[in-house]
């Protein structure tokens, strides 16, 4: 079992540009303004100048082919969250392989052209935060995994 393991580990970071030894190593991005962390792959995504009104901030790859984009709103429309989760259900271009809303977040994924998408809502304190991170169906396998721990540590 754990060659197994070994194995598909070996195989989704070659397939990457990883060898066997790498070790991804995160790092804190913290939003002072809407009080939000998110954690970034070190050497894989590379953040970009902070927004200049302060809500969030994007991460770009080298190649430009995956992005990250973190940010918080102010819920000035008073809307619900369901409200928000539903008019993202809604955007046309995207093929929503997955959905969930909870109590206070919500995460959509799925196809948008040919990349695959991830995003995950958080609504705290009259305020809206979000994660949206989008990278090539040919870097699907490598990229689940990190998307993974992205949206674990967004709090």
């Amino acid at each position: 079992m754990k060659i197994e393991i070994c194995l598909v580990c070996i195989l989704t970071f070659a397939s990457f540009g990883f060898s066997q030894s790498t070790k991804i190593t995160y790092e804190d991005y913290y939003n002072q303004r809407f009080e939000y962390t998110v954690s970034y792959p070190v050497g894989i995504l590379f953040p970009q100048v902070i927004a200049a009104n302060g809500d969030g901030r994007k991460f770009l790859s080298k190649d430009n082919r995956t992005k990250m984009l973190v940010y918080g709103r102010e819920n000035n429309n008073r809307q619900t969250l369901s409200q928000v989760f539903r008019e993202n259900i809604r955007n046309n271009n995207r093929i929503i392989t997955y959905k969930i809303l909870k109590n206070n977040w919500f995460v959509i994924s799925g196809y948008e052209n040919e990349n695959v998408f991830y995003q995950k809502t958080i609504f705290r304190n009259e305020e809206f935060m979000t994660l949206e991170i989008e990278y090539p169906k040919d870097q699907k396998k490598a990229f689940d995994l990190i998307t993974a721990t992205i949206s674990k540590s967004f709090r």
